[in-house]
């Protein structure tokens, strides 16, 4: 290859802009773009990108105050179970796979504290009796500390949440690790 040549490919591989990839991070920041059309096409790129992730963020622009964003993103939501049930015959498939790969559900807390009780004592899983035990415990410690140590709100709703979501998944293990770090109950 001569000098000449090598210098002109050399140049056209600078001169000539590769095409990049946006971030999904950066897809999900212009949700919150002030400006519409920046949301609006944020939405139809998650839409056509049709990724089970997106389907939160897109979300809550439902609720946009313009319409034309409203309607994009409850086409994509729409589109996104659509897609599911295209490929799998289920529109609930990502839920349906979490409750049978994982035995997840959406579930509330006695109800897990009682299946976990009935697993522990009739199912011979023992353990489950101390995820039972450190549940209890901390739901005993966060009435006391709402009715006894009187502390303010904020604490209790920290202290509540780290207790509710956990099991709102549908299980209690590993309940011990969870209220470990909710301080307002010691």
């Amino acid at each position: 290859m001569t000098r000449f040549s090598s210098r002109a490919l050399l140049a056209l591989a600078v001169a000539v802009p590769s095409a990049q990839q946006i971030r999904f991070d950066d897809v999900v920041r212009n949700l919150r773009n002030p400006d519409p059309k920046q949301r609006a096409a944020a939405v139809r790129l998650l839409r056509d990108a049709k990724y089970p992730e997106a389907v939160a963020p897109m979300a809550p622009l439902v609720l946009d105050p313009l319409d034309d964003i409203q309607l994009e993103a409850i086409a994509a939501e729409l589109g996104f179970f659509g897609y599911l049930y295209w490929r799998t015959g289920d529109p609930l498939a990502h839920f349906h796979a979490q409750e049978r790969g994982w035995g997840r559900g959406v579930s509330v807390l006695p109800v897990v504290v009682a299946k976990g009780f009935w697993d522990g004592v009739h199912g011979g899983q023992l353990r489950y009796l101390v995820h039972v035990a450190f549940t209890l415990l901390w739901c005993g410690l966060w009435y006391h500390a709402w009715r006894r140590l009187k502390l303010p709100a904020e604490y209790l709703i920290y202290a509540a949440l780290l207790l509710i979501l956990p099991t709102s998944g549908g299980l209690i293990v590993s309940m011990g690790r969870f209220g470990m770090v909710a301080f307002p109950l010691f």
